[in-house]
């Protein structure tokens, strides 16, 4: 049998679709890059804080809270299906970052509150370090990196 009789057996290429994965009954379906830079000017536009970005991995929650300090690698504080949520973390992250040097994102606070990505985020045992900081309970991560010896 020749190679390209064997070939004729495989399945063929088929148009690239956004990648689908299910996590917990959630599907997620990865942004195009039109998306993506649609996203990112939404949120440039509405102000919603420099820690928020396209999440270029799941439309259904398109808004990613994360940073990127000096040389330590990016942090990552979740991704959101609100806006508003979204940009509230973002805030306390640069809170946390920062102290009274950040700069808050846009955000309702009524719709906040009321949110349930927003109390996860808050009873999260991974957000109690930056929750603490934020809070001025511990020094920001700039006055702590500020203070290390070299």
């Amino acid at each position: 049998m020749s190679i390209l009789n064997k070939m004729s057996a495989l399945s063929p290429i088929e148009a690239k679709e956004p990648k689908k994965i299910t996590i917990t009954g959630h599907v997620q379906v990865a942004m195009t890059e039109d998306q993506i830079k649609t996203t990112k000017a939404y949120i440039i536009a509405n102000k919603l804080g420099y820690n928020v970005q396209p999440n270029q991995h799941d439309i259904g929650r398109p808004y990613r809270v994360a940073i990127k300090y000096s040389e330590a690698p990016w942090a990552n504080f979740g991704q959101y299906e609100s806006k508003d949520v979204a940009a509230a973390i973002g805030t306390i992250v640069s809170m946390a970052y920062f102290g009274e040097k950040a700069k808050v994102g846009s955000f309702d606070q009524a719709t906040v509150e009321a949110s349930k990505e927003y109390q996860a985020f808050l009873v999260d045992a991974r957000n109690v370090e930056i929750l603490a900081r934020a809070n001025g309970e511990l020094p920001t991560v700039h006055a702590e990196a500020a203070q290390a010896p070299f």
